[in-house]
Formats: structure tokens, sequence, C-alpha cells
């Protein structure tokens, strides 16, 4: 069965009767999106197939942009297909009827050369997925066909990531290991790039398999910025209902089966795909993976992530705006460097507050979010939990949402932050958003001091 019917046959009608493994999911939302991304990219099928040729620049970009976007659209069908529950043998013949268009498409978006227009694009300027894409780590996983496998795995060479690398070594012996990687910035999801890292780069097996009980452990704290929380509202009138959250722990899957893990602690877990695991053990463990010796995985030892440089506040000799940083970013090194390069050294913060505080913000180091983002505010201060590190944060779950949960957030966490050496100093503006920073305690004065001498804007401590 081709691409194109293989979606003419998923339109949804019975939508409301499907068994979803999303454990909140809402259903015309899916029948919205999946029907809108399956539309997509049949108009993209359809586009692909007509000769590819220039001198019309402006329909050859229209062409590269929407084959660009169609491959998006792809890993997105491939994952709602496995969060609304369908059968695996359907997820199966996805990834098949798939791949020809992908390589259809695919070179329109990595290479086109014009002389008569004098341009150019580099061939592998445009990666399709990466190996943490859904439709890469479901290929990894459900697919019997090792030449099928593979192919799909050449529009994952991306190189950006090192524990993505590390996961494809361990279902492909010869896949490369790059000798530097990019810094991970905060786009990327540092927790659980770090707390995949730290699970297989455990010396034996036993640390592996603590490590990644801990990892799911903390699965859904690590998913609070991306989405991720308790419950789901899905009120219809606009802005006012929550999104779907589309995450699964296949990163999770793909280190269980990689390595040979047992997974029994964290099975019942809501996000965790026990049914592609089943599958990969029944169906892919002993035949396609059949060459990879029991509990050795990538094969190679695992370097532990970086640890965070930091400055000792106690024998630090800077002074001014320079200390003010050290002691918000409770001695990140990094932190307070990224700053420095992006906004100079300041003589005083009044004109410059705005820029200095969504750079902390941005980098995990203060709380910034409008008065009724309870979501952003609780992610934000699991940033700053993170950063420290400190125990998790976990306040009542009443008020559900809104600006009454904000501010019962913000008046539990001078007390969690308290009991841990730390305080919570809110800080108000007269605007619309919540402002915090959490400084150790035994700096606080001292940081208080260099507020004021800095020319803190007027009224922000209150």
């Amino acid at each position: 069965m081709n691409l194109e019917n293989i979606y003419l046959s998923l339109r949804m009608e019975n939508y409301h009767n499907i068994n979803y493994r999303d454990p909140m999911p809402c259903p015309s939302s899916y029948k919205e999106r999946l029907e809108y991304r399956i539309n997509y990219v049949l108009r993209s099928i359809s586009l692909a197939s007509q000769e590819f040729k220039v001198p019309d620049l402006p329909e050859v970009q229209n062409r590269r942009g929407v084959s660009g976007a169609a491959l998006k659209d792809i890993d997105e069908v491939q994952n709602f297909l496995y969060l609304r529950g369908d059968d695996i043998e359907i997820l199966h013949r996805h990834l098949i009827a798939a791949l020809p268009f992908v390589e259809q498409v695919r070179p329109m978006n990595m290479h086109f050369e014009s002389e008569e227009l004098g341009w150019k694009e580099d061939e592998g300027t445009y990666p399709c997925y990466d190996i943490i894409s859904p439709i890469i780590q479901q290929a990894i996983l459900l697919l019997r066909e090792p030449d099928i496998m593979k192919s799909w795995m050449t529009w994952a060479i991306d190189r950006s990531y090192y524990i993505s690398d590390i996961l494809a070594r361990s279902f492909i012996p010869d896949w490369p290991i790059a000798k530097k990687y990019r810094k991970l910035d905060r786009y990327d999801n540092i927790r659980m790039h770090h707390g995949l890292q730290t699970v297989l780069s455990a010396p034996d097996k036993a640390g592996k398999q603590a490590g990644i009980e801990r990892y799911m452990a903390q699965w859904n704290g690590m998913m609070r910025p991306f989405g991720w929380k308790p419950k789901r509202n899905y009120d219809p009138r606009p802005g006012y209902g929550d999104d779907l959250f589309l995450k699964f722990a296949y990163e999770a899957a793909l280190v269980v089966c990689g390595w040979d893990l047992d997974d029994s602690a964290f099975r019942d877990h809501p996000y965790y795909p026990r049914d592609l695991v089943d599958y990969y053990r029944a169906h892919v463990r002993h035949t396609r993976d059949a060459w990879r010796p029991e509990g050795v995985g990538a094969g190679i030892p695992v370097m532990p992530p970086p640890p965070p440089k930091k400055i000792d506040l106690h024998k630090s000799k800077a002074k001014g705006y320079k200390r003010w940083l050290e002691l918000t970013c409770d001695g990140d090194k990094n932190a307070c460097t990224d700053t420095l390069e992006a906004l100079g050294t300041l003589r005083s913060l009044k004109n410059s507050w705005d820029e200095v505080f969504d750079q902390l913000s941005g980098n995990g180091h203060a709380v910034r979010a409008d008065l009724k983002d309870p979501d952003t505010l609780q992610a934000q201060i699991d940033a700053l939990a993170t950063q420290r590190p400190l125990a998790e944060f976990t306040p009542p779950d009443d008020p559900p949402a809104g600006p009454a949960r904000c501010e019962m957030l913000m008046q539990q966490a001078p007390a969690w932050a308290a009991a841990q050496g730390y305080t919570w100093q809110a800080l108000n503006d007269g605007g619309d958003n919540w402002q915090a920073v959490l400084i150790r305690s035994e700096f606080h004065a001292e940081w208080l001091a260099l507020s004021a001498a800095l020319h803190l804007p007027p009224g922000l401590l209150g």
C-alpha cells in the first residue's frame, strides 16, 4: 500500500471510540490536526511529482519550503498515529510507505544549484530528522527490515547531539561518533540529554539500570517546560484551553532496548511506550539486532555529561555587576559569561533591566511569567531548582489554573526555598509578569546591597 492510500484509509470517522495511548487526549484536536497534516502531505506528494527545474526561482523555493514542511508533517503523523492508539502494524506500514516519498523530496531540501541565477544550496544544509525525532525512534524500534531501517537512518545524520549518536550506535554498529558536538542551548532539552548521558555513562549494567529508573521517575518534571502537566483542560474557547501534549518517552525505550535493561519498575508510566518495547523484544531484538551481544549497547564507553562550571562564591574577587550576576546565577559560570557576552558590563541595571532579566530567565536563573500563565511559572521554578540543584517544587493541585494558581505558586515558593538555604526574592515592576530570583540566603544581604548600588529599577523589591 502506497502512502496516498494509507492516508486515505486513515480518515478518522468514529474518533471518539479510539483507545488512545495518550493518557489525556482531546479527540477533536487529534482529528483536526491529524487530518491537516495528512492533507498537507498529500498536497506535497502532488507537488513533488511535478518536474523540478529552473529558472523559476520562486517556484523552486516554494517547492523546497513545501517539501521541508512535508518531511516534518510525516514525522508528526507517525507520532499522532502512535499517540491516538493505532495498531503497531499500521505504524509499521506507514514507515515503509513514507520512505519513498522522503527519498523523493529530500533532494529538494538538500541541494539545488543554478548558474543562471547564481543561487546555490550546499548538500547537507537541511538535515531531515534528528535521531530524537519520533519517526526515527519508531523506525529503530519497529522495522524488522534492516535495509529499510538503515535507509531511514540515512536521513537522520545531523551530528548535533552526542547522545543521539550514542543511541544510534547501539542499533547500527558502524554509526560514527563525531569528535566534537555543539554546545546545548536553552532551546534544547538539556535535562533530557544530560539525564540520558548520566544513565549510559554508568560503568556497569546495574548502574545503568538504576539510572534509567531514576530517569523515568523524573521524566514528568523534565517535560514541564515542553508542555507536560498533571491535568489538562481542553476548553474550546481560544486562549483558554490547553494544547495537546505530544511527547512520549521514546528515548527511554531506546535505552531499554539498546542496552537490554529491565523496564518493570516504570512500565506503568503513562508516557512510556511499553508496547513498542514489547514489539522490539519479540520481533526485532533477536532477528535484525541479533548481531549485538546482550547488554553492551553502543559497545563504547559513554562520556558523562560535563559538570557545571561553578564559581566559588566565597572566594570570588568579582565586584559590582559581575558579582551581582554571580550571586543571581548561584555561581553558574556559563550563565554569567553568556550574560556578559550578550549585554556587556553594566554600571546600572535601571535602563537595561528587561534585557538582563530576559537573559537570566532564558538560562534558567530567574522567573518571568505572564500573570495568567502558571505552566510557564512552574517550569521556570523547576529550572531554578535544577540549576542549583534543589529538591523538586511540588505545590498543591488547587487552584488548578489561571492567575489564582500563579499567586499560589508565588506564595508557596519562599518556604520551599528557605528550607534549602535560599531566599525567594520576588520582584515587582508593576507590569504583567510574575518575577523572582533565587539567592543563596547567606549572600542575600550582599545581593540587596549590590542591587541598590547598581540602581535596580525603583519598586522592584517592593
